[in-house]
């Protein structure tokens, strides 16, 4: 009969669990981890809602199986395969935030399940979600994959399972087990294989005292050429990637180094537990009060971490996007976000406005600043996708196609995983200018999605069919504003674009009222004169808008009659003397003009003209 060498998994001198040990390890668990999956459920939905929608915007997720081939093809690409398919659902109310808290809870209940076997510490289970809630606070990084979270989950998953599924002690077999496992998660998790998986094991085997652990290091060895292996095949491009969570963040940026705390945490938790195997028994009032503490102080610094981590300017750029891409034109403008000083944000403010038909009456109603205010960039400072995707909107809402087009091209392509609003813009925009081919071809695409196959269908009835074009409210109205004269973009600057649309086509009042806004923001009085004087009484002009007419007396002042003849009202005029009295109130006082006149004046044209200063 064999001699049994395998060395016990626990010293001798530690006593079994009681019976309320095992309830609390078992049941009791069970209930901490569905109640931290409702907390963080509530708390992602009211905090993080927004974050959802907007990376619901940045992929194109195809219902294919040459597409999710293609993803399969590197490493860790089933997880992207699945945070992918799960991303296109988070416009569905409660969807982001519930397909957010369950990965990372389960994450969290694997991790238990690894830990407790190690020792069955019930005062350290709050303990097990901080890898995950670290992940979770990193993933307010929007250049952060939504990948991450599913490949850590997955390899969290593995190496519970080797754990659990480990029965016998003799090493042959468990070294089959864990290599098969670890070559696994190559294909699964991608770098998690190196850092949780391959790690995981070793220590696992260390800490519960299995018979010659240390041959586990072959796990890490394994992991080391299957990650050398992956760049030199070129599937991976550089160790970073093969080997760290660097894989996970968008390419060229670089990754902050808090990225790596995940597997960080979930190694120096495996190893938090096995000190403890040390300890002979711990009192079940003292691990009940270490629970109860550990849980208020994880919560607080996971709320804290995010505080921290979610720009509120930012997360208020994205949450405006949304509903620049719903349509959402009331929302945007009972915004608080509305009256940032940001120039994003003023863009859709603006924008907005337009779509309203109010531009001309409540601009200054919102922060303005500049000409940017209205077109926040040009070809010198198009570098960013949140800017490019904000500014091709502007550019199609008032009639540069062409523009639009490209801006919409360089959006799609430079996010490695599309834009679904970017590609609906691909689509019309040819559409208008008569690429029917290239339409199809973007429409074929869309087609295949889940949340934009119906509007990408109705969208072919325009395919070879000028007539319906030009019969559609909005694509006739763009085509019909087309330049007469091909140019290259930006060879004239967006106020010569605005003019060519509107000689194109005189009727177009968006082109009209970007054009004269602009000429607003820049101060230029003189501009505005002439514009009206020339185009008064005409389709263009029939009527003047009230910030125009407010422009025209500042441009007028002495001649007050030529103004009432060019459509300003009396009301206007009535108005304007009130603010030159109540300026010279201000002045003999000795009191600060700007402030005694803004909450009477601060929406004027007037006011903007003399307080306002800003860069061009």
């Amino acid at each position: 009969m064999l001699k049994d060498r395998s060395i016990p998994r626990r010293p001798e001198t530690t006593p079994a669990p009681g019976r309320a040990e095992k309830y609390l390890s078992g049941w009791g668990a069970a209930v901490f981890f569905v109640a931290a999956f409702v907390a963080l459920w509530i708390y992602l939905e009211r905090t993080q809602l927004y974050l959802f929608h907007y990376r619901e915007q940045q992929q194109v997720f195809l219902m294919d199986w040459h597409y999710g081939l293609g993803l399969m093809k590197r490493p860790g690409g089933f997880s992207r395969l699945v945070s992918q398919f799960l991303i296109q659902f988070f416009q569905v109310p409660l969807v982001g935030s519930a397909v957010t808290a369950l990965p990372g809870v389960l994450s969290g209940a694997f991790l238990w399940g690894i830990c407790r076997r190690i020792k069955d510490c019930v005062g350290l289970l709050p303990l097990c979600m901080a890898p995950s809630l670290l992940l979770l606070t990193a993933l307010t990084d929007t250049y952060l994959s939504y990948q991450a979270l599913a490949a850590f989950t997955l390899a969290v998953a593995l190496l519970w399972i080797y754990a659990a599924g480990v029965s016998t002690r003799r090493i042959g077999i468990r070294l089959g087990i864990g290599a098969a496992l670890t070559l696994l998660s190559f294909i699964l998790c991608g770098p998690f294989m190196m850092t949780v998986v391959a790690p995981g094991i070793l220590l696992f085997d260390l800490f519960t005292r299995r018979e010659k652990a240390p041959l586990q290091t072959v796990q890490l060895l394994l992991a080391f050429l299957a990650g050398s292996a992956g760049i030199l095949c070129g599937l991976l491009r550089d160790m970073p990637e093969a080997f760290l969570c660097e894989a996970f963040y968008e390419a060229m940026l670089e990754a902050p180094y808090g990225l790596n705390l995940c597997w960080i945490a979930t190694l120096a938790c495996l190893t938090v537990f096995f000190l403890l195997s040390f300890i002979r028994r711990i009192p079940v009032a003292a691990g009940l009060a270490a629970a109860l503490l550990l849980t208020v102080l994880s919560a607080f610094l996971y709320k804290e971490g995010v505080r921290k981590a979610l720009n509120p300017r930012v997360y208020a750029t994205e949450r405006m996007y949304d509903f620049l891409c719903a349509g959402r034109w009331d929302d945007i403008l009972r915004d608080p976000a509305a009256h940032y000083n940001n120039y994003l944000i003023t863009n859709i403010v603006n924008m907005a406005l337009s779509r309203k038909g109010t531009l001309l009456e409540d601009l200054f109603s919102y922060p303005q600043n500049g000409p940017l205010s209205l077109l926040a960039a040009d070809e010198k400072d198009l570098q960013t996708i949140p800017l490019l995707q904000v500014i091709s909107q502007v550019h199609y809402h008032f009639g540069n196609v062409a523009c639009a087009q490209n801006l919409g091209f360089d959006v799609f392509v430079g996010r490695r995983d599309g834009n679904p609003s970017m590609l609906q813009m691909l689509v019309k925009t040819n559409l208008i200018t008569g690429a029917y081919g290239v339409a199809e071809k973007y429409i074929a695409r869309l087609e295949k999605t889940w949340r934009y196959a119906d509007w990408a269908h109705g969208m072919r009835r325009f395919l070879w069919d000028d007539a319906a074009v030009d019969g559609d409210p909005e694509l006739g109205s763009k085509r019909r504003g087309l330049p007469r004269e091909n140019a290259f973009l930006f060879t004239h600057g967006v106020y010569k674009e605005m003019q060519d649309i509107l000689e194109a086509n005189p009727s177009d009042r968006t082109a009209r009222d970007y054009q004269l806004a602009l000429l607003l923001l820049m101060k230029n009085n003189a501009a505005i004169r002439s514009f009206v004087e020339a185009r008064f009484g005409t389709p263009v002009l029939p009527e003047v808008p009230p910030l125009v007419q407010q422009a025209l007396i500042a441009a007028s002042e002495e001649d007050l009659d030529w103004c009432r003849a060019h459509g300003v009202g009396q009301e206007v005029l009535d108005r304007y003397r009130r603010f030159r009295e109540r300026y010279a109130e201000c002045v003999r006082s000795r009191e600060n003009p700007a402030q005694a006149l803004r909450r009477e004046f601060g929406s004027t044209y007037w006011y903007y003209f003399l307080f306002k200063e800003f860069q061009t």
